[in-house]
């Protein structure tokens, strides 16, 4: 390891974000999953709510980034994720790099947590941030995976496509 925290492999540049070791292609990519992680776990401690916000997200795009909480109400709720990836596609957002998300409990001496997005979220990020990496934790390592990884058989408008042209043909 040298001054800067980082260690070099063949295929990956590590930082490190506490304790967990960000695994990731370039160093401009570990950098951009530092701040996204730093962004994400300050801005979920200052708008945790108990029973309301306890999961924030930081979609980072090509010179902008995007903010959700999670918002929970009784009988449903909204994924952060959801919501920082419509702020960004509102905004006419293209170039799509990193999405973070944390979950908290508010206890104060435990730091927030990454967590993966929920299968719905992973549809939604797979359909309009198809270039988008996400970080996931495994093995005490963060690792950036393209989001077509988390979701490898993801619905598309070409099966909608093909499943209407399999009734239409199948009513002959």
């Amino acid at each position: 390891m040298n001054q800067s925290g980082k260690r070099s492999s063949r295929q990956d540049t590590v930082r490190y974000f506490g304790s967990l070791a960000i695994a990731a292609q370039t160093d401009s990519e570990s950098e951009l999953a530092v701040q996204a992680l730093t962004e994400c776990s300050n801005f979920l401690k200052g708008k945790y709510a108990p029973g309301r916000h306890h999961v924030a997200s930081v979609l980072k795009c090509v010179g902008n980034t995007y903010f959700g909480l999670h918002i929970d109400c009784v009988g449903f709720d909204r994924c952060a994720e959801g919501i920082a990836l419509a702020s960004a596609v509102m905004a006419d957002e293209s170039d799509f790099q990193i999405v973070v998300s944390m979950m908290w409990n508010g206890e104060s001496g435990i730091e927030p947590w990454l967590i993966p997005p929920c299968g719905d979220c992973r549809q939604f990020l797979h359909e309009y941030a198809p270039s988008v990496k996400v970080a996931v934790e495994s093995d005490a390592r963060i690792r950036l995976h393209p989001i077509e990884c988390l979701l490898p058989f993801a619905y598309s408008s070409s099966a909608k496509t093909a499943k209407r042209r399999l009734r239409i043909v199948g009513r002959d």
